[in-house]
């Protein structure tokens, strides 16, 4: 997996927010995970928000988050290459 650039959360409200990032340049793309976690340093193992599988889908709107609460993400491009 291959982390993104993400740009900064935009639209930030108690219970939701908008992510949006940087497309992947990849030929050998397959999907987006967008992963997130309540501390810094979000990996591949953490929680898995959603997939997406158009390479040039670059926004989620996250929602059903838990106010008062920092959330941190990630997203990362999935290739069909084994790395």
């Amino acid at each position: 997996m291959n982390p993104v650039t993400l740009d900064a959360a935009t639209n930030v409200q108690q219970t939701q927010l908008d992510l949006s990032w940087s497309e992947y340049t990849g030929a050998d793309f397959d999907k987006y995970e967008i992963r997130r976690g309540t501390s810094a340093g979000v990996t591949e193992a953490s929680t898995l928000v959603t997939s997406i599988s158009t390479k040039a889908t670059t926004s989620y709107t996250n929602t059903d988050l838990t106010a008062n609460t920092t959330y941190y993400y990630r997203v990362y491009a999935v290739t069909t290459t084994p790395e």
